[in-house]
């Protein structure tokens, strides 16, 4: 379902440090992190798979964990691409 999504990341965790907004995961405090990290974790164990919505995304699009990388990957050989352009510019607003 959420196939077309997927990015690749080292574990559960791993995902939402790369791909969830930092001032909605972290930024929100230590105990509201780890209240989404088991969450989070507990959807993965449940349906094999994570998302995180375009609106939690750091590139603005839904974003899936399927728990497979590629051989030999490593979070500096597969960069987070960030959607470009999303942000409205100061006439827009």
């Amino acid at each position: 379902m959420f196939e077309q999504y997927e990015v690749y990341a080292l574990s559960v965790s791993d995902f939402l440090d790369r791909y969830y907004k930092p001032d909605r995961y972290k930024g929100r405090g230590e105990e509201y992190a780890k209240c989404l990290l088991a969450s989070h974790e507990a959807n993965y164990e449940r349906d094999g798979y994570d998302i995180i919505s375009h609106h939690d995304s750091v590139t603005g699009n839904v974003v899936a964990y399927f728990g497979k990388s590629p051989p030999n990957f490593t979070r500096k050989s597969y960069p987070v691409r960030l959607r470009m352009g999303h942000r409205k510019k100061e006439s827009e607003k």
